[in-house]
């Protein structure tokens, strides 16, 4: 995948996870359930789009990050019930850098 459709996928997830947020504000308040469910929707889509754009499989993330097969498909899946070091391990292998930031 080249760099440019990369950047046009960011894009829209990026789109469709404002549009996602600004319905949940109209509902009301955000709660911590809330930004949870949005968090692991961007992260099963972030995954999948990396890994499709690799044009490899589960298996081969599994088989190079040295993680299980179902941990790298509960990632994909948006299950964030998975060892931090583990998932550390499939998003290095995917290309993918987490950042944190303090509220």
């Amino acid at each position: 995948m080249s760099k440019n459709i990369e950047i046009e996928a960011l894009r829209n997830l990026s789109e469709q996870l404002t549009r996602k947020l600004d319905k949940l504000k109209q509902d009301g308040p955000l709660g911590t359930d809330d930004v949870i469910k949005l968090e692991a929707e961007s992260i099963q889509k972030i995954t999948r789009e990396a890994r499709k754009g690799m044009k490899t499989t589960q298996e081969k993330i599994s088989d190079l990050s040295g993680v299980a097969i179902g941990t790298v498909q509960k990632i994909e899946k948006g299950d964030l019930h998975v060892n931090l070091l583990n998932f550390m391990r499939v998003l290095e292998v995917m290309g993918i850098e987490l950042c944190l930031k303090k509220k």
